[in-house]
């Protein structure tokens, strides 16, 4: 692993500029994967509004990068974002199963209609100027902003708090019977999702020295950490740097083709065969896959019997 974020680490210095921001962009995919399963794999809490947080932070480093160095913007782009976020948990996580799941999907269009008017009405723009960062320090703070979100999910999974959140997700109500601070912990949890969200979006708009609403609140960032995360398998750590780094390396291949639209309907019939088949994600078929080929061995191993 230490081989691994080393090498990465120094790709700017041996890799084309083409390679880099592949490698950025599936970086950013790794965070906000990660960070989606802190809520979502963790609580049982489908979450469909990455982009809401993954949109506040990119304008809001936007802005602060034309007065503020690039590294404290996406700190405090990270920190409005939990904020909000922390203050959006209490009124969402009130309600459960699909009605979340909608609602969360709502928030990002209402949070994008929020800053569209502010841009319309009051800013008088259609989008802001980013001051351009050159792509080996945006992939090093995206390595940072990677390493600390996978360590962060590694972490509450191996602490009471993580225990609580699972306990949440097995059965909320007997969680809360057994002294479980359920709103608290759920309420920190979505926190932590849009800090980590918010950051790889600050992060990543220094590349693009121009964000508008249709960028920054895209609907397929909302799509594709739930894709990545049910694909590498949710509640795992491991498992969804795995679907992020399989699902983000075939959609540059598919998108530096300059023709995406097949990888998009390929990813959507994915994530049918995988809530139809292994909801648990592709550990589970491997699981499967291993577990016939023993069968198959052990069958041909055992003689038959005639007579």
């Amino acid at each position: 692993m230490t081989g691994v974020v080393a090498f990465v680490a120094i790709l700017p210095e041996i890799a084309s500029s083409y390679v880099v921001a592949i490698i950025i962009s599936i970086l950013s995919y790794v965070a906000l994967t990660e960070a989606w399963n802190i809520l979502s794999g963790y609580t049982g809490y489908f979450f469909f509004g990455a982009a809401a947080f993954y949109g506040v932070g990119q304008y809001a480093g936007a802005i602060l990068m034309s007065f503020t160095p690039y590294y404290a913007s996406v700190a405090l782009s990270a920190s409005l974002a939990f904020v909000i976020a922390c203050g959006l948990g209490i009124v969402f996580l009130r309600i459960r199963g699909a009605y979340f799941a909608i609602g969360s999907y709502a928030l990002t269009a209402a949070l994008a209609n929020v800053v569209f008017y502010w841009q319309s009405h009051v800013a008088r723009t259609t989008g802001v100027l980013v001051p351009v960062q050159d792509n080996s320090t945006v992939m090093r703070c995206m390595l940072a902003i990677a390493l600390v979100t996978i360590g962060t999910a590694y972490l509450i999974k191996n602490s009471k708090f993580g225990l609580g959140l699972f306990a949440i997700r097995e059965n909320e109500d007997a969680a809360e019977t057994a002294g479980v601070n359920t709103t608290l912990y759920k309420v920190v949890a979505f926190g932590i999702c849009g800090l980590l969200m918010g950051a790889t979006g600050a992060a990543v708009v220094a590349r693009l020295g121009y964000v508008d609403v249709f960028g920054a609140f895209a609907e397929y960032i909302s799509i594709y950490p739930v894709v990545m995360g049910l694909l590498g398998g949710i509640g795992t750590v491991v498992g969804p740097i795995m679907g992020a780094v399989i699902v983000g390396s075939i959609f540059e291949v598919f998108f530096g083709s300059g023709d995406p639209y097949p990888f998009e309907l390929g990813l959507a019939l994915l994530l049918i065969c995988i809530v139809q088949f292994v909801p648990s994600g592709f550990p589970e078929m491997l699981r499967h896959l291993s577990r016939l080929v023993v069968q198959s061995v052990e069958t041909k191993s055992i003689p038959s019997v005639t007579g």
